[in-house]
């Protein structure tokens, strides 16, 4: 039976823009769909094999199955389509399918499709003329670290109904300077364009072949095609996603050496706020670097500081051109110091050579300090002299390692303190206590019908005379629980009755015990 049903079943492959148009040839990082029909039978929902996307080039994402199911003169069919996204990164001719759908052992093969790709996308039916979306960059050649203006242009003519356009895809490259989007007017031919503009500044984090895929804009256009009945009365709209090209980057690597930062770099200098102070006071020094290069990931560190000279990194800012880093210096001991020239060198890709700027050295005067404390000191000669104590310096307070893991475990305990509180609160023995306190102050047929409830597992409203009774087997007991039941019905307060009481513990403590 499945035999004759893969026989009746037909498989086959379609490419198409994203826009559902059949594709004659695919763009360089542009996306398309691929899409694998089945009619009739083969209704298992296993996924068909695609021979051809494997390939490195071609990135593939999965975007689900439709099923259309049809009964005609009572012959039931079920049509699928298996829809996938594919991106090629580089320009050639490559073969997709066949596509293989395997069926309790048995093969339903489509047909394979060989695409061209080029340096952008055709399909079989044009797409807007009336909007261009195009990226461009300065330069196809640049080198690892160097600065690419990169600038997303979208011009169309009369009123361009936006719906969305897509961020570029620039994962392998840092970011910076996003401007845009700046709008102008122009007019050719009589007719009223508009152009929107987005200015990036990119640096290739990588060598290498890059691509920038294609960005994406969806427009509402008007709806020409459509057979509905109310567009003959109102304008109808669809929207309409268009694709701009996309770029292929020759990344070029860096020559052999050590280098601070990739640019074309005019300033390095090194300034500070005192040049002499107390010991204990910070001065602050900053290092000012300034060129056309990749500022946000520049970073720079003091380097050969003397000994007994601390410096820590405080802060660091970019204004224009100029990346600014701060530090803090504390001199440990008195004296006279040194920071040597510092130095910087960095690659021009412009002019294909490395450079060297370095600051001026700078000293700096650590004095004693002037809060010393003092003490008057009688030599033996009966004179007094100054005793120099200096800075009084307190340990800093420390946790002992056992209260330190207290303190961090304790949150996690809580949870586990109420569990266990709960667990006590709801015990017999915990309610057997609560219960024996009652006896001096509650009526005490009322404590015996709690202790019942809690023996036989029951609700205190549904335990009557005869549950209380049948707690022990004795005759005084019986007595006893008459007694209650007499006091209760009679209106006497027990706290009349001592000798009552009495039994009452006595009996309480026979029945906690059983």
């Amino acid at each position: 039976m499945l035999a004759t049903t893969l026989c009746f079943s037909q498989a086959y492959i379609k490419l198409l823009d994203m826009n559902g148009v059949r594709l004659k040839q695919a763009g360089v990082g542009v996306p398309f769909i691929l899409k694998v029909d089945i009619e009739s039978g083969a209704n298992d929902n296993a996924k068909p094999e695609i021979e051809g996307l494997d390939n490195p080039n071609i990135a593939v994402k999965y975007d689900g199955t439709s099923s259309t199911i049809t009964n005609i003169a009572g012959q039931v069919s079920v049509e699928r389509s298996f829809k996938y996204y594919l991106r090629i990164d580089s320009e050639g001719t490559y073969r997709i399918g066949p596509a293989k759908l395997y069926v309790q052992g048995d093969v339903l093969e489509s047909n394979a499709i060989d695409i061209k790709v080029g340096a952008s996308q055709l399909s079989k039916q044009q797409s807007n003329k009336k909007v261009d979306l195009n990226i461009s960059v300065d330069n196809l050649n640049p080198y690892q670290g160097q600065k690419i203006d990169f600038t997303l242009n979208l011009k169309g003519a009369g009123q361009l109904n936006i719906v969305g356009i897509s961020e570029p895809d620039l994962k392998n490259f840092n970011i910076s300077n996003v401007e845009g989007p700046f709008q102008e007017t122009t007019f050719e031919k009589g007719e009223r364009i508009l152009h929107y503009r987005w200015h990036y500044s990119i640096y290739p984090k990588i060598s290498g072949k890059l691509v920038i895929p294609s960005v994406s804009v969806v427009l509402k256009v008007p709806d020409e095609d459509s057979q509905s009945f109310f567009s003959s009365f109102f304008n109808s709209y669809k929207k309409e996603t268009l694709y701009s090209n996309s770029i292929v980057l020759n990344v070029k690597k860096l020559p052999k050496g050590n280098f601070d930062a990739i640019g074309n770099f005019t300033n390095f200098s090194a300034k500070l706020d005192k040049k002499s102070l107390d010991k204990g006071d910070a001065a602050l020094v900053k290092v000012i670097i300034s060129g056309d290069a990749d500022l946000t990931s520049l970073d720079f560190d003091l380097k050969n500081i003397p000994e007994n000279l601390k410096a820590y990194k405080s802060n660091n800012k970019i204004e224009g051109d100029t990346k600014i880093f701060e530090f803090i210096l504390q001199g440990l001991k008195e004296g006279e110091y040194t920071i040597p020239a510092q130095s910087f060198k960095y690659f021009d890709p412009i002019s294909e050579k490395s450079g060297l700027l370095k600051t001026k050295q700078l000293k700096i005067i650590f004095n004693k300090s002037k809060n010393l404390k003092e003490e008057k000191k009688v030599d033996d000669d009966g004179l007094y002299s100054i005793v120099d104590y200096g800075y009084y310096y307190n340990e800093p307070f420390y946790l002992s390692k056992f209260i330190f893991f207290l303190l961090l475990f304790l949150p996690l305990m809580f949870p586990l303190f109420l569990y266990i509180f709960a667990r006590f609160r709801n015990s017999k023995k915990y309610k057997l206590s609560l219960l024996k306190e009652k006896l001096n102050n509650s009526e005490l047929y009322k404590v015996f019908v709690e202790l019942a409830a809690l023996k036989l597992n029951k609700v205190k409203n549904k335990v009557d005379k005869k549950d209380l009774e049948n707690l022990l087997k004795d005759s005084k007991w019986h007595t006893f629980i008459q007694k209650l039941s007499e006091y209760k019905f009679s209106n006497i307060v027990e706290k009349s009755s001592i000798k009552l009481k009495e039994e009452a513990e006595y009996w309480f403590n026979i029945l906690e015990k059983s």
